[in-house]
């Protein structure tokens, strides 16, 4: 399952941010949710923390200033390739998990043919 969301802008639509915050929260479980929010996502942002104060989730805000946004931005750029990189061997890893999963079938097909 996934523990943490990181919402890098909130989406427009409070639907769609309950639905990606949820991701962490599948069966049962428990989860971290981040939202970096500008000004612009102040309504979505603030209706999605109503949502979750109803539900009894635990909520916490913190302001940080633009300049150290940047920092943290310039950071993230800084990593962008090896992100593209660590996805693109994630891809890979289900694509062959799922050829192993269809070889497997094959052979308990002709294992156990009648």
């Amino acid at each position: 399952g996934i523990d943490t969301v990181i919402n890098y802008e909130a989406p427009q639509k409070l639907e769609i941010y309950v639905h990606r915050v949820g991701r962490t929260a599948r069966a049962g479980r428990a989860g971290v949710a981040v939202t970096l929010a500008a000004e612009p996502d102040r309504k979505v942002v603030k209706a999605a923390v109503k949502a979750g104060k109803a539900q009894g989730a635990k909520i916490l805000s913190r302001v940080i200033e633009a300049g150290e946004a940047d920092k943290w931005q310039d950071k993230v750029d800084e990593m962008e390739e090896e992100i593209e990189e660590i996805n693109e061997e994630e891809k890979e890893e289900r694509q062959l998990a799922q050829v192993e999963m269809q070889v497997r079938k094959g052979e308990n097909l002709i294992n156990h043919e009648d």
